[in-house]
């Protein structure tokens, strides 16, 4: 492979990389809004309105990805859907045991949701990037 190419390939993976970024962004707010809404006026558990919180700002983030972040996908939306979801499930999987960890260590919830979102990033873009949005 060239330098040309490298330089190429690279260019293209930092655009998905900050465009991943802006929609992760922005399902970072819609996330946490949604987890303090739930918990602080809902009432309910964090670890409830954490799960719920994440797999709704995953509709909003699957659907810009999709249309915006990674432009050339091969899949039908509903298998790319499915495989998004399991990226974002396993994602999810390491915001729960950073949010847990800061829980228990004395972090307000809202702050130790927004690590384990912060945490549980550059997994779901590595599954995302390589297997979901491929």
């Amino acid at each position: 492979m060239t330098a040309a190419r490298l330089r190429t390939v690279a260019l293209g993976e930092w655009r998905h990389i900050i465009k991943f970024c802006i929609v992760g962004g922005m399902g970072y707010i819609v996330n946490l809004a949604v987890f303090y809404v739930l918990e602080h006026w809902g009432g309910l558990h964090y670890l409830v309105a954490s799960t719920i919180s994440y797999f709704g700002a995953w509709v909003f983030n699957f659907v810009l990805n999709r249309q915006w972040t990674f432009q050339k996908h091969k899949d039908a939306i509903a298998p790319q859907a499915a495989k998004y979801f399991i990226a974002s499930a396993l994602g999810w999987c390491v915001n729960e045991i950073v949010l847990v960890a800061f829980v228990h260590g004395g972090v307000a919830h809202v702050l130790a949701q927004a690590i384990g979102i912060a945490a549980s990033t550059p997994v779901t873009f590595l599954i995302t990037r390589g297997w979901a949005f491929r």
